[in-house]
């Protein structure tokens, strides 16, 4: 998720939404671990927790706002080992969702590296 948020926050957004993070536990999206969302926040200061984003009929909205909001989901997450592991991540915003992507990451001896796949779930 950590790589997801960074590349989303490093790009030239003009007024962005509010923005969250979310794991999708096979019935629906909750939040990341209490430490793991904390250190996100803490390390993308624009990130807002995900009990601040509420799911409507028009789709993920800031309650405090009113405005809608984005949501970054990680989808069956996986380690097949220590030093490869899989997930499909997406995003929905005002009710409509990108197309998932299947992420890699692999640790290369002194960090991870991160790649996309832009296939879709049934291939």
């Amino acid at each position: 998720m950590e790589n997801i948020l960074a590349s989303y926050f490093s790009a030239d957004i003009t007024d962005p939404p509010t923005v969250c993070a979310a794991v999708h536990d096979g019935r629906e999206a909750v939040a990341l671990a209490p430490a793991d969302e904390t250190a996100l926040i803490a390390r993308f200061p624009q990130l807002a927790p995900l009990s601040r984003c509420t799911l409507t009929a028009e789709g993920w909205m800031d309650q405090e706002t009113e405005e809608p909001a984005l949501v970054h989901t990680l989808h069956s997450f996986t380690c097949q080992s220590d030093s490869r592991c899989t997930g499909w991540a997406s995003y929905n915003v005002q009710g409509a969702a990108s197309p998932s992507q299947l992420y890699t990451a692999v640790w290369q001896g002194d960090a991870w590296q991160f790649t996309s796949d832009p296939q879709i779930i049934a291939q």
